[in-house]
């Protein structure tokens, strides 16, 4: 047990080191950091020179791939083991608290995050209308990579990327301080929450569930490390949830609400609670559901005002990627795909319904067996972070194949970064490294699902 604790820290400390060191593949983002603290502007191309020819480029993703393979695996070893709830709590923060110190080198979102929000409180726009690529001399321009989209990020979001906004500055790495802060809390916020949701519903599974997510290496890295403000799309859901099985519909309604304006993935889960209460034919719980669901999205609608469009054709549509989707793959035979994927989904979606209304299946499998097909085999917008909406809720279902599918996915995910960045070193918008990163990433969890029993 204590070695596979110790090394679960040891690989956090490492990841942490690495990933200053391979920010220095990123040369444009060494001329921005120059830009930002002129007295480092002439030794970072010295170093990142001098680590070039020191296998900057392989030698260094080669370590980080081990990384991956260690920290999983000794998190997997892990999970076999009786903890205390007070050990594996410690161990959540202390994780937590150990990558918060490294480089969000595995996506730009934080650096996109920044630019939008000072879209609107330097520069006064609306950010569900007006894209960032309206202010190119931005200082945080550079950084982010999503320029000439409009916000996908709703109200609730907003609001609390303006309270950072406040204590940010025009310095680059208090930004980045002040805005992996937020991220942290949340996440913390959170593991109390999950903590208290299975003391209520599985009070002999508390320890082991909170281990299961929070010593997640891919939950840690994309949560304190890259600083994705998923955790807070996360928060809210499980929180109408937890006021769902209290059977606080009215509040149930109102955290439902703020959760689709985080992220619009909840959405999934609110229909499921309601086609569920629609089982219970409790109509005064529908009702009482509803109402502030109902009036909470139209205040927040009108808070974004006449961005209202443009943002729901960014929210359904989306911008593909030309990684890990099998729309993709499939888009390069038949341009048409998002209509045949759709149909398939909607069908998938519906069966699901009914086999919530009619059939013994609760609205969380539901949800979860929902989006991981959804995240496998539909999106054209898989982002490695994205399993995260339904590992929080492992814990919580049946522990047999789908749970394990899910763990298997989020291994994947993290595993296929250094298969990403090797990539990156060649053709790397080649159909086959879609096709190759797309089958690392999902056959293993598919396959597995397929072929096991529970």
């Amino acid at each position: 047990m204590k070695s596979s604790l110790w090394q679960l820290i040891i690989c956090a400390i490492l990841y942490t080191v690495i990933s200053w060191v391979l920010l220095f593949r990123q040369e444009e983002t060494l001329i921005v950091v120059g830009q930002f603290y002129p007295a480092w502007a002439e030794s970072l191309p010295l170093i990142r020179s001098w680590l070039l020819h020191h296998g900057l480029n392989s030698i260094v993703t080669i370590f980080l791939f081990l990384i991956f393979g260690v920290i999983f695996f000794s998190y997997l070893k892990l999970l076999r083991q009786k903890l205390s709830t007070k050990k594996v709590i410690i161990l959540a923060i202390f994780l937590q608290v150990i990558v918060f110190f490294s480089y969000p080198v595995l996506s730009t979102d934080i650096f996109d995050y920044i630019l939008t929000n000072r879209l609107a409180l330097v520069h006064g726009q609306n950010i569900w209308q007006i894209a960032p690529s309206s202010y190119p001399n931005d200082l945080f321009y550079h950084l982010a990579n999503w320029q000439n989209q409009t916000s996908p990020y709703g109200v609730v979001n907003q609001a609390f990327y303006a309270l950072a906004g406040q204590f940010a500055t025009n310095d680059l790495l208090q930004s980045v301080f002040v805005y992996k802060l937020l991220i942290l809390i949340f996440s913390l916020a959170t593991l109390i929450l999950l903590k208290k949701i299975l003391e209520r519903i599985v009070p002999d599974k508390v320890s082991w569930g909170i281990l299961l997510v929070f010593a997640n290496p891919l939950f840690v890295i994309e949560t304190a490390g890259s600083a994705h403000n998923i955790i807070i799309t996360i928060f809210f859901m499980l929180l109408s949830f937890s006021f769902f099985v209290k059977k606080n519909f009215f509040f149930a309604g109102i955290v439902s609400a703020l959760a689709i304006h985080t992220k619009f993935a909840p959405i999934f889960l609110t229909v499921f609670m309601f086609i569920y209460m629609l089982k219970e034919r409790n109509f005064k719980s529908i009702v009482t559901f509803s109402i502030p669901f109902v009036v909470l999205n139209l205040v927040f609608f009108g808070i974004i005002g006449s961005g209202t469009i443009s943002y729901l054709i960014n929210i359904l549509v989306g911008k593909p990627i030309y990684w890990q989707s099998l729309p993709q793959l499939v888009h390069k035979i038949y341009p048409q795909e998002n209509l045949l994927f759709l149909g398939i989904f909607v069908l998938i979606f519906l069966g699901q319904m009914i086999r919530v209304l009619f059939r013994k299946l609760d609205p969380i499998t539901g949800f979860v067996e929902t989006m991981a097909a959804y995240l496998l085999f539909f999106t054209n917008f898989y982002l490695n972070w994205y399993v995260l909406w339904i590992l929080i809720f492992v814990p919580i279902i049946a522990w047999g194949r789908l749970s394990k599918t899910i763990i298997l996915f989020s291994a994947t995910s993290l595993l296929s970064y250094p298969l990403y960045m090797s990539s990156l070193r060649f053709s790397h918008e080649n159909p086959i490294w879609t096709i190759i990163i797309y089958i690392f990433i999902s056959a293993v969890p598919a396959v597995y699902y397929l072929i096991s029993y529970d």
